[in-house]
């Protein structure tokens, strides 16, 4: 089977070596094993633009984030701040 695995939070770098970032390698890595044919997609590999690489036989492709994307998660950044609960959006 053919799955594309879509890492839409722009707070996980896929190649990063956060809890997140390992756990989307890993799950994607245990389908690999079980014969699938995955590939990852998400706006962050790592703090390298324009990023296309492997991981083992897994391909990941970068779907860059639009400026509405930005400018809005700047906003909810600023908002969650203001509010005083920090650290929950990445």
């Amino acid at each position: 089977m053919k799955i594309l695995f879509i890492c839409a939070d722009f707070g996980i770098p896929v190649f990063g070596s956060k809890g997140a970032s390992v756990h989307v390698r890993e799950l994607a890595a245990a389908f690999s094993r079980c014969g699938h044919q995955v590939t990852i997609a998400g706006p962050v590999g790592s703090s390298t633009a324009g990023d296309t690489a492997t991981i083992g036989n897994i391909e990941f492709m970068q779907i860059p984030l639009s400026h509405e994307s930005k400018s809005c998660s700047k906003l909810v950044k600023n908002y969650v701040k203001a509010i005083g609960v920090e650290n929950t959006i990445g």
